[in-house]
């Protein structure tokens, strides 16, 4: 008997109800009546089959929206995750590293197949290492401009593992991830009529993770040098705003307000998050985090409000576990989402 049947019968069942008196109240006051007891009996397994019907029905759909989340397509989010695999193949890319001297071809490369214009910041630091900041210019005689920044190079000693803190991290989210969501960003970008008119210098600073010292005395390298050169790269004035995305790939991405971002570019944070939440609200909480020194405290310290996107819950952080296995197709694209919706509200505020 199906689900409509059993439905019909109660349908029925129900307004002869409604013409007699209620059958219990026939047994209390008349004879023990068998056909009654036969009716009472069979409602119960009507109603019993319904609600397993109704309860089956809720399972499937939970099933069903389950199946239906874990299979959608996130392409741009593959596609990050593609070059993230891409920087994995070069080895640890701390400085000094075999994979640092090819990350660094591969990001110039990348760049230049875009047809984005490359243009290398190369200095020696005190230890005597040779480091370089990679610039790719978008649009660059545009009055305005917009700074995108992370860092490319990873991790040279576990220091959080629990297992071996003399290993390498392998640096899937935190350096690879940024770079690969600017590399894409930037391609696409550069491809796109509606930003033709908005500067954007994407920026892949060196050193962040370089001989850190102690964390009170601690500086990014290459985004300290970039903003203390930062007047021969802009002579006509400094980028309206920059963005640093770090670590961006976590299954479970959190984003929290960062506290020295929200103190200079509250405005732009609070944007930034509202157009965040409309991708994924799960994603980006309204919570304000202490402030984290990073890649965009040097670029505040000379003028050029900052944010800083960086999820600091990431179990993995520096790790031997930081490894692709650990990174989202779909947090990628929605950090990708997000910066390219901010960066494409503010061509149109001016």
């Amino acid at each position: 008997m199906n689900l409509v049947n059993l439905l019909r019968q109660d349908f029925g069942r129900s307004r002869d109800f409604g013409r007699s008196s209620h059958p219990t109240l026939k047994l209390r006051t008349g004879k023990p009546n068998r056909h009654n007891y036969m009716n009472i009996k069979l409602n119960k397994i009507t109603i019993i089959k319904l609600l397993l019907a109704m309860l089956a029905v809720v399972i499937f759909a939970i099933v069903l929206r389950g199946y239906l989340e874990s299979s959608k397509n996130y392409p741009i989010g593959d596609a990050i995750m593609a070059k993230i695999a891409d920087q994995l193949e070069f080895g640890p890319r701390y400085v000094g590293a075999d994979g640092h001297s090819k990350v660094v071809a591969y990001i110039s490369q990348t760049l230049t197949d875009s047809q984005i214009q490359v243009v290398n910041q190369v200095w020696v630091d005190s230890s005597g290492k040779t480091l370089n900041n990679i610039i790719g210019r978008i649009n660059p005689d545009s009055p305005r401009r917009f700074l995108l920044g992370t860092h490319y190079d990873s991790k040279d000693r576990a220091d959080n593992d629990k297992q071996d803190t003399s290993l390498p991290v392998p640096g899937a989210n935190d350096s690879a991830s940024g770079t690969a969501l600017l590399l894409e960003l930037a391609k696409d970008i550069k491809n796109d009529f509606r930003f033709n008119e908005l500067g954007i210098d994407v920026v892949f600073f060196d050193a962040e993770e370089f001989e850190p010292g102690p964390y009170d005395n601690w500086q990014a390298k290459g985004s300290t040098y970039f903003a203390q050169n930062i007047d021969s790269l802009y002579p006509s004035g400094k980028p309206e705003l920059a963005i640093v995305p770090d670590l961006v790939c976590d299954k479970d991405l959190r984003f929290y307000k960062e506290g020295l971002s929200q103190k200079n570019a509250q405005g732009d944070v609070d944007m930034m998050w509202r157009i965040g939440q409309m991708a994924d609200g799960k994603a980006f909480s309204n919570k304000i985090n202490s402030e984290i020194k990073d890649d965009h405290t040097a670029l505040v310290k000379v003028g050029v409000p900052s944010i800083l996107l960086i999820d600091l819950e990431y179990p993995y952080f520096h790790t031997s576990q930081d490894t692709l296995d650990k990174c989202s197709s779909k947090s990628l694209e929605t950090a990708y989402s997000t910066i390219k919706s901010f960066l494409l509200a503010k061509t149109s505020a001016k």
